[in-house]
């Protein structure tokens, strides 16, 4: 067959938002020739900010960016304290209470401003502004396609994409007619703002519980969200800090029409709420611009490719409401597919047919479920009687059943059985250990574990069919468990519980340092738990990890579960429990990794700091000792 060389095959990409510079900088990385083009004559065409989550596509896009692009992404990040794989949980609240109904988890990831996102993406790339596309021609050898812009001007190409978002012009060339094309809206009054309190205090306030961001749902059928977007001056400078705050709502008649008539429905709806999300919104300054926001959606179907000369990627493809934190996820895994789908024409192992029927032939479903789901979701969320049935709460960030589970692979797990010997080295010990299969013990994004007694030797599994089974080394092991992965979960939920902790020799003695906690004096105790889980605890994790700690965990002593203490013992003498609020422990093999991670300069300047904001110091008490483990998910070990 004959294909294009990355000389011949020439990308036109039409759109300049974040999905369209995302694909321009990994054709570039890969040295495939582009044109972008934006219909806007600058890229800082919109007055109007708001903030988008990445989270399981955050490896992907660290594959399609150049590393120097990448490398800014914390900079970026509307929370510079939180590293991009520290994970935590998305704060849902109950608006008139204030009390946590949910914290949806997510492995990694951030928040980004729009603006900053698109900036970090089109450094480097030379994008054709004013470039407004109002045709397309394709040529009678079916191996390519032209654009036609309304300057008169026209450029010829192999392949033509849509990244132009909801509205997409492209996506009406592709289905034959705008009808087809039309988007639908979703019936919600939506406002977005920026603001800024110009009050250090004010700004303090309403970000203390939640430093990035929250969603507050309201009983009464409305939602209000709240993130941080930007600190110009830095975090010592909170009257300058930027928030992104939004409130939704049904409404069938009598939309308020300008800046003020939104914002004096916005402070009588905020009156209702409790704080802080009450004072984030009645604060509002008055002469901030209260956006409409234009929700709307395109439920994903086929269309004619023209030979695979003609397709669609991200919002272009599948516009949704935002009431997940799909999105930007999808537009990014889009990117993924389609580039390595153009690699292959590059490469000649496809044509060009075959290469955009195949990427559709992934997206177009996904991006069809996805649509639906989050449709089914922006109802449920503004529907008090069915919120907890919503798919945020089932389902929470992960995309839909079935898709994006990643390349899986079979290779085979070596359970090393080690000690430290008295010089202080780790050994093996001689005779034992054994190989077992596992799927996909190595996944493409992550890895199986830095359990120092648990070595995977990928190379076994080009000669493991050679290898005979080894027997259990029964006593050995802690725990023998083996670990499926796929591409968006380190080890899944068996990373995080006691699967790779307790494989560990009998023999090896950990220490543990144990720390009873008590919260600050005035504040509620659910404030202070949810600020110790979505906040703190994210910070120490992820620098723990780092400094080779084998386990972190908290134990909450909240008023529900002293409860359970009755239940236990009976009424206890006055004296006999602990009147803690929490109990942190934290486990090593040996103390300097302890004391090294006490002693970096990120302990010191963020996470010692942080203890201010919801602990007692002065009650603090510590407990050292070494650990025995006698019992693992209900068995003798």
């Amino acid at each position: 067959m004959t294909v294009p060389s990355s000389e011949d095959t020439h990308v036109l990409i039409i759109g300049a938002g974040i999905t369209g510079l995302i694909l321009a900088q990994s054709l570039k990385k890969a040295g495939i020739r582009y044109s972008i083009f934006e219909k806007e004559v600058s890229m800082n065409y919109r007055s109007n900010e708001w903030t988008m989550a990445i989270h399981w596509s955050l490896d992907r896009l660290r594959d399609l960016l150049p590393a120097d692009r990448f490398a800014h992404m914390e900079s970026v990040s509307c929370n510079p304290d939180v590293a991009l794989n520290a994970g935590g949980n998305y704060p849902i609240i109950h608006g008139e209470t204030g009390h946590l109904i949910a914290g949806v988890p997510y492995a990694k990831g951030l928040r980004v401003p729009r603006s900053k996102m698109r900036d970090l993406c089109s450094k480097g790339i030379d994008v054709q502004y004013g470039k407004n596309l109002i045709d397309v021609a394709f040529t009678e050898s079916h191996k390519g396609v032209v654009a036609l812009f309304d300057d008169g001007s026209m450029v010829a190409g192999t392949i033509l994409i849509g990244a132009d978002g909801p509205r997409s012009k492209v996506r009406e060339f592709a289905m034959g007619s705008a009808e087809k094309a039309a988007v639908s809206r979703f019936p919600i009054f939506h406002t977005n703002m920026t603001v800024t309190y110009n009050d250090a205090e004010k700004a303090r306030y309403v970000r203390q519980r939640f430093p990035t961001s929250y969603l507050a749902l309201s009983d009464r059928s409305y939602h209000a969200f709240q993130s941080i977007s930007s600190m110009p001056d830095g975090p010592d400078h909170p009257e300058s800090w930027i928030f992104h705050l939004a409130m939704a709502w049904f409404m069938d008649h009598g939309q308020p029409a300008t800046y003020r008539e939104r914002l004096d429905m916005i402070r009588e709806k905020a009156q209702s709420l409790a704080e802080p999300a009450r004072s984030s919104f009645t604060w509002i300054p008055d002469d901030t611009q209260v956006h409409k926001a234009d929700i709307s959606y395109w439920v994903t179907q086929p269309w004619d490719n023209r030979q695979g000369r003609l397709t669609l990627v991200g919002d272009a493809a599948h516009p949704m409401p935002p009431y997940r934190g799909q999105g930007l996820n999808h537009c990014i895994c889009d990117t993924s597919h389609l580039l390595a789908g153009i690699q292959k024409v590059v490469a000649g192992t496809a044509t060009l047919q075959e290469a955009i029927t195949a990427y559709e032939a992934e997206m177009i479903p996904r991006g069809h479920d996805e649509v639906k789901c989050s449709v089914e979701n922006g109802y449920m969320l503004h529907d008090w009687e069915q919120v907890r049935e919503s798919p945020v709460f089932r389902q929470g960030f992960r995309p839909m059943s079935g898709h994006d589970r990643g390349t899986t692979i079979d290779t085979y797990a070596v359970y090393v059985p080690l000690y430290r010997a008295s010089d202080g080295n780790i050994r093996q010990h001689k005779g034992r250990g054994y190989i077992s299969k596992a799927t996909c013990a190595i996944p493409r994004y992550g890895n199986l574990g830095t359990h120092r007694a648990c070595v995977v030797i990928p190379e076994l599994a080009r000669k493991a069919d050679s290898l005979s089974m080894g027997r259990h080394p029964s006593g050995c092991w802690r725990r023998s468990r083996l670990l499926k992965c796929n591409s968006n979960a380190l080890c899944h939920s068996s990373y995080r519980n006691s699967s790779v902790l307790y494989l560990t020799m009998a023999s090896e003695r950990l220490y543990a340092l144990t720390i009873y906690g008590y919260r600050k004096p005035g504040m509620p105790e659910d404030e202070y738990h949810c600020y110790l889980s979505d906040h703190h605890a994210v910070l120490v994790r992820n620098h723990l990890v780092k400094m080779g700690i084998v386990r972190y965990t908290l134990t909450h002593n909240t008023s529900e579960t002293k409860e359970m203490m009755k239940r236990i013992f009976g009424n206890l003498p006055e004296g006999h429990t602990s009147d803690c609020d929490c109990l942190a422990q934290i486990i090593f093999r040996d103390v300097e990794d302890y004391v090294r991670a006490r002693n970096d300069p990120y302990y010191k300047e963020v996470i010692f700091p942080d203890h201010e904001n919801f602990a007692d110091s002065n009650r603090t008490q510590f407990v050292t000792g070494w650990v025995e483990c006698h019992i693992v998910d209900g068995k003798i070990v």
